[in-house]
């Protein structure tokens, strides 16, 4: 009986995270840019800990924006009337979602810079 409780588990995390990007426009672009990222760490062949530091300022902004969407369809369950309080949440979480997001671009200068400035001076010289 666990057996089948942990595959329904799975199930349901799947289908919330393909649903997430079959309706999300902002996660489409983070999934991209997370790909993107995610080819330009094997260029520059990093080290194993910048590579877990992308891939945390990644996951943090995946997660972040999942949380919001979660948010987001509950209050829109809760109630379809303007309210301050679903306001609050509904701003509250894009902002942690924008957090996630500045924390990656910082994440990926300190990270990337340096690679990028050693690519840059080896095609000058």
């Amino acid at each position: 009986m666990k057996e089948k409780h942990l595959l329904s588990s799975f199930s349901y995390a799947f289908q919330g995270l393909f649903y997430v990007v079959k309706t999300q426009k902002h996660m489409r672009f983070h999934f991209l840019a997370a790909i993107l990222t995610m080819i330009i760490c094997l260029f520059f062949k990093l080290s194993a800990q910048e590579f877990l530091l992308v891939l945390f300022a990644i996951v943090f902004v995946l997660v972040t924006e999942m949380l919001n969407t979660a948010l987001e369809s509950m209050i829109n369950l809760i109630t379809t009337n303007p309210h301050p309080l679903a306001k609050i949440t509904k701003d509250v979480a894009a902002g942690g979602v924008l957090v996630a997001s500045v924390n990656a671009v910082i994440v990926g200068l300190v990270v990337f810079l340096p690679h990028l400035i050693v690519l840059v001076r080896r095609m000058v010289s």
